[in-house]
């Protein structure tokens, strides 16, 4: 009796002492990584011409709009397959090939589609022809190279090796930095440089990360089609709605473009960087609380999901309150050409919060494989019917009008995303199977 009570105290200490390790990891390789992102984009806020940032704007937009597509669940659905077998390398390997082989199969549509996005935005932002050349092969480049590091990233977080994935994305950006200033000193920055800097960070995360990675790693001989299979079975019906959410991502600089002027599109890109500096905690998602959930047994997760929820409302909140309580010092991180913007910060920090509940309930959703065609259309028709209304209420042709556009899509995507839950809670027979996981734990 007294040597299991010890044994299970053992093991609780041990299961602490673990979870504090990895919050400690996180919060030192996050904070630092945060800094050093912030760094990046806000040089380019200060070093950049209006126009020329808002030719960069334009380029990230696409980018974000591919990366975005090119991710499409596929990484959280790979954890959530792979379960508890996640130090079994050659399990790992045969997922981590059958999401290759599905990456390869979206990125020959999404990135013309992403190039697509790119002309569209180029007349308002006064691209010239051999610039939007330029760009757009870089967008191919950064594209590729961004869809093969997310996957070779995620062995490093299936085993708890954070602190490895830290570092090399610190070093990563640590690059881009140097290479900014570099630039910038001889006279050589503008927005096509500065999407050859953000290529060059790709190729240095990708490289070190499959070299990080490869030990954890065992790639099958024959083709993995049992793995593509089910893989494309969880994947395939959150395709509709991330590919309207990939569009939706970047609806503030294509509505900027035809209604704005270059002006409004810089302001955009620079509010955007200060959305996703205020992103801090967001990257907990798929470094902590997905493999957490993919390793959690059905009874421990609907026990601690309320306590999970609450706690991701009160960041929610402090985030957004950041807008209402300190408008001014967000303002003057932006810079001098961006001192006019202070009336609509607000805007931004209440939809960070909002994002940041929407990435956490996500999360949810797709490491525990709550998955339905129904619940992709779902979605898109409430974030077409709120945006609807926000185009009754403000004008888009103004930065509220633009920015409440992207609240009305977060507020939406929150509330599609709490029925998903619902769902599985209380009919579960209208999501596609297996919603409980035989490799998870207890």
């Amino acid at each position: 009796m007294n040597k299991a009570f010890l044994s299970g105290s053992g093991t609780s200490r041990a299961r602490l002492s673990r979870i504090a390790s990895l919050l400690a990891k996180f919060a030192a390789g996050q904070s630092l990584l945060q800094i050093l992102q912030a760094a990046n984009g806000l040089v380019f806020v200060w070093f950049l011409s209006i126009g020329d940032f808002a030719v960069y704007a334009v380029f990230t937009g696409a980018l974000g709009f591919t990366s975005q597509l090119a991710g499409a669940g596929i990484s959280p659905s790979i954890v959530s397959l792979v379960g508890m077998g996640m130090a079994d390398g050659g399990k790992v390997g045969r997922y981590i090939a059958a999401g290759l082989r599905v990456r390869w199969a979206l990125l020959a549509w999404i990135l013309p589609l992403g190039a697509w996005l790119l002309w569209i935005a180029s007349e308002k932002a006064q691209i010239p022809w051999h610039m939007f050349a330029g760009l757009a092969a870089c967008l191919a480049v950064c594209g590729y190279l961004a869809a093969q590091a997310d996957l070779f990233g995620l062995p490093l977080k299936m085993v708890d090796r954070i602190g490895t994935f830290y570092r090399i994305s610190i070093h990563a950006e640590l690059i881009r930095l140097a290479l900014v200033f570099l630039a910038w000193g001889v006279g050589w920055l503008d927005a096509l440089s500065a999407a050859l800097i953000s290529a060059a960070g790709l190729a240095y995360s990708l490289a070190a990360l499959k070299k990080a990675s490869r030990r954890h790693i065992a790639f099958p001989s024959a083709r993995p089609d049992r793995e593509t299979s089910e893989l494309l079975r969880i994947f395939l019906p959150t395709l509709p709605n991330a590919v309207f959410g990939a569009f939706q991502g970047q609806i503030t600089i294509i509505v900027a473009a035809v209604f704005g002027g270059v002006s409004q599109i810089a302001s955009i890109g620079a509010l955007g960087r200060l959305g996703r500096l205020l992103g801090f905690l967001t990257a907990a998602n798929p470094m902590l609380v997905g493999p957490a959930l993919a390793r959690m047994g059905e009874a421990a997760f609907w026990r601690r999901l309320p306590w999970i929820l609450l706690l991701g409302l009160l960041a929610a909140a402090a985030i957004a309150a950041t807008g209402f309580l300190f408008p001014e010092w967000l303002v003057w991180l932006l810079g001098a050409n961006y001192a006019g913007l202070g009336t609509v910060v607000w805007l931004v920090t209440l939809t960070a919060g909002f994002v940041f509940f929407v990435q956490l309930l996500n999360t949810v959703v797709s490491y525990k494989r709550w998955v339905a065609w129904w619940a992709s259309f779902g979605t898109i028709g409430m974030v077409l019917l709120l945006q609807a209304l926000a185009v009754l209420e403000f004008d888009v042709s103004t930065l509220e009008g633009v920015l409440a556009l992207g609240l009305a899509a977060a507020f939406a995507r929150a509330v599609s995303l709490l029925a998903v839950a619902w769902v599985a809670r209380f009919k579960g027979a209208w999501l596609i199977g297996p919603q409980k996981n035989p490799n998870a734990g207890c």
